[in-house]
């Protein structure tokens, strides 16, 4: 019987294997570790994330800005018309002239020196005061109408066309314009005509 030759097989060299640190044992490791590849961030994307974050803060806080702003123009508008049509309610309350003087008289006469003395719609013209105040000059609400300004003027004018202004004294229809600024800014402007022998006469 013919003995067969063992021929040796032939061996093809073997891509070496990632092993796992610590879990060698012996010659052989118990685990291969597969490589794989962790997400991340580069340096780009996030300069671009940055640049997208400061554009959406600046825009924040503009629109902020504007709403305060906003906020801080509708008070000063109350505010403003409250004291507008406090005054105006007190001037038109007086009388259209004064009653002891002579007629056609215009403005203060003699002895009314402060607002606590005005007998007559008239005598405000001109008159202004800052910060508003009660007529006997006492504040009206202490500490609240820091840099408001209140001020008036009165004319004469035409009954029949009120638009058109007439010399003092000489007709029987009064304009009475009450201003309110804050700051030196107009925030509201109010304006009542007075009539002779009218209601409060």
């Amino acid at each position: 019987m013919r003995r067969l030759a063992c021929v040796p097989a032939l061996r093809l060299p073997q891509r070496p294997q990632r092993l796992c640190p610590g879990l060698i044992s012996g010659a052989r490791a118990s685990r291969i570790c597969v490589p794989f590849c962790r997400p991340a961030f580069s340096y780009i994307e996030a300069v671009i994330s940055m640049s997208i974050m400061a554009v959406g803060l600046t825009a924040g806080m503009r629109l902020y800005g504007s709403y305060a702003r906003g906020k801080q123009v509708d008070s000063e508008c109350e505010v403003a018309r409250e004291l507008a049509m406090g005054l105006a309610s007190e001037i038109v309350g007086k009388p259209f002239e004064d009653p002891t003087a002579a007629a056609g008289s215009f403005g203060l006469e003699s002895g009314e020196s402060n607002r606590a003395s005005f007998d007559d719609v008239d005598d405000f013209d001109t008159w202004s005061e800052s910060p508003p105040a009660l007529p006997g000059g006492a504040p009206l609400a202490p500490g609240c109408h820091v840099g408001y300004t209140r001020s008036v003027v009165v004319d004469n004018v035409v009954p029949t066309a009120l638009a058109t202004t007439a010399a003092d004294g000489s007709t029987a229809a009064k304009c009475i314009r009450v201003k309110v600024e804050r700051n030196g800014r107009v925030v509201t402007q109010l304006t009542i005509f007075r009539f002779r022998n009218g209601a409060y006469d």
